[in-house]
């Protein structure tokens, strides 16, 4: 799994499989503003690309807040990736999710996506088992488990039918704000051609906060292949995220432990709790955000992991050395506190070397 330098966001690659069959899934693409920065997305694809790997088994669009989908509306329309597949895209639009079919995501962003996948004929939502239909966990009976090529399967934690419903006056709060009406493609297009930001030039910031309404909508699951498993969250919620794993526990005949759990929110302390952390019981804890804007990692997301945290030494990989990550960097802390913390992309942000 590769954290991509995504700014405040996520950019994260999976390749699972043997060697002579890799396959590869892409969640989100980060905030536009960091699609082009250095060992960023753009970068990496395009190395693939050159190297002849440029089908991906799947594409997750966790939610529509602008640091997980912005990156992947400028991938969209990026003629350097003309070439590029995507054999499934999980997201949740406008038209899955209408009242009676679990309610609607929110955002602006959402119909410039959902317009780009219809314009281009992408596949979407098409997996036999979603058919089409919202990417999300019933309240009732077994988590949805979807199999994937080579034998992996994914078991979905997040969103459910509240969630979604949760965010349907958002959407429609959003896009009424930009002048057009859900699921009028037509004007979404429109709209997303006069938006500067998603052009090839570098944009400046814009000052959209995230909704935490959002985050809970996000798409959240455990990847397993073999003998491990990684726990995906978005920006999920705890509780939602608790709820399944308790689900999943039951479903299992108990716990199950796994690999690695990139941490809800960019590692927010308001996305984790400690029944969360032991339920969890993951050998490494995943951290990406460069600290811009909102200041993740929180220093106590850490500290209530490390109170919390069962079964041995746990890891912390940080996609990014920042002012906010650098405390936890210090050697002598490390050895006292009893963690690991490793920083593998290089990538730095405000910090003085």
């Amino acid at each position: 799994m590769e954290m991509l330098p995504a700014g405040h966001g996520d950019a994260l690659i999976i390749e699972y499989g043997r060697p002579d069959d890799i396959h590869r899934i892409l969640i989100d693409g980060g905030p536009y503003y960091a699609y082009d920065d250095a060992g960023g997305l753009r970068e990496r694809l395009k190395s693939l690309q050159d190297a002849g790997q440029s089908s991906f088994d799947l594409l997750v669009v966790t939610h529509v807040d602008i640091d997980h989908i912005d990156g992947i509306i400028k991938l969209l329309q990026d003629p350097e990736f003309a070439s590029l597949e995507f054999k499934d895209i999980w997201f949740n639009d406008w038209k899955h999710l209408q009242p009676r079919a679990t309610g609607v995501l929110a955002g602006v962003q959402g119909e410039f996506l959902g317009a780009l996948l219809e314009e281009r004929g992408l596949n979407w939502n098409r997996h036999p088992k979603l058919a089409g239909g919202p990417v999300m966990v019933p309240d009732e009976g077994n988590l949805p488990t979807l199999e994937l090529e080579s034998e992996a399967t994914i078991t979905l934690l997040s969103p459910g039918p509240a969630e979604l419903d949760n965010l349907r006056r958002k959407w429609k709060q959003s896009v009424s704000r930009a002048g057009f009406i859900p699921g009028d493609r037509t004007a979404a297009l429109a709209e997303l051609d006069r938006r500067a930001r998603y052009g090839p030039p570098r944009g400046v910031l814009g000052t959209q906060e995230d909704d935490s309404a959002a985050n809970g909508s996000s798409i959240a699951f455990l990847l397993e292949y073999e003998d491990e498993r990684l726990l995906l969250a978005g920006d999920a919620w705890a509780p939602v995220l608790q709820r399944s794993l308790d689900r999943y526990a039951v479903e299992h005949g108990g716990p199950v432990g796994m690999k690695e759990f990139k941490l809800s929110h960019h590692g927010s302390f308001s996305n984790v709790n400690k029944n969360l952390i032991r339920a969890i019981r993951p050998d490494r804890y995943l951290v990406s955000s460069s600290s811009q804007y909102y200041g993740h990692p929180d220093s106590d997301t850490i500290e209530l992991i490390l109170r919390h945290h069962q079964d041995g030494e746990p890891e912390f990989v940080f996609n990014y050395l920042s002012p906010r990550t650098q405390p936890w960097a210090d050697e002598e802390k490390q050895r006292r506190r009893g963690y690991r913390a490793l920083f593998p992309t290089g990538a730095l942000w405000g910090v003085d070397t």
